[in-house]
């Protein structure tokens, strides 16, 4: 069975541009496919990964956010992207390419549509 990783969970050095890493079982050791060279991984290591406690990761980020929202207001996402955004920019001065920028637009074009369709139902429902 292989396993999807998202590249942030990796070293900086093993990233590069890599989204996603595709782990595989290769004679009982996993394998990992970045920037197109395979690299032995410890089987461990991607059991730990995929066993880890999401649910808990979740809760205390919401929690975070929660906190945040309520002692800054709204101002704190902004800043919280903006140093997302300039951090990015050092990592990778071509970020966003124009790939990513169109992968952008098109996430929000389909996010747009979703608000839309879900506007009419509210509203439908509001005149009956």
């Amino acid at each position: 069975m292989a396993l999807l990783v998202l590249a942030h969970s990796l070293p900086a050095c093993s990233r590069g541009s890599v989204r996603l890493v595709k782990f595989t079982p290769e004679g009982g050791r996993y394998t990992a496919l970045v920037n197109g060279i395979l690299r032995l991984v410890n089987d461990d290591d991607v059991r730990a990964y995929a066993q880890r406690a999401w649910h808990v990761l979740t809760e205390l980020e919401r929690d975070h956010w929660a906190r945040e929202l309520s002692e800054h207001g709204p101002l704190a996402t902004l800043e919280a992207s903006q140093a997302l955004w300039a951090h990015m920019r050092r990592v990778r001065p071509d970020w966003p390419t124009e790939t990513d920028r169109s992968a952008d637009l098109a996430h929000h074009v389909v996010l747009k549509q979703a608000i839309d369709r879900a506007a009419r139902a509210f509203t439908a429902a509001a005149r009956r």
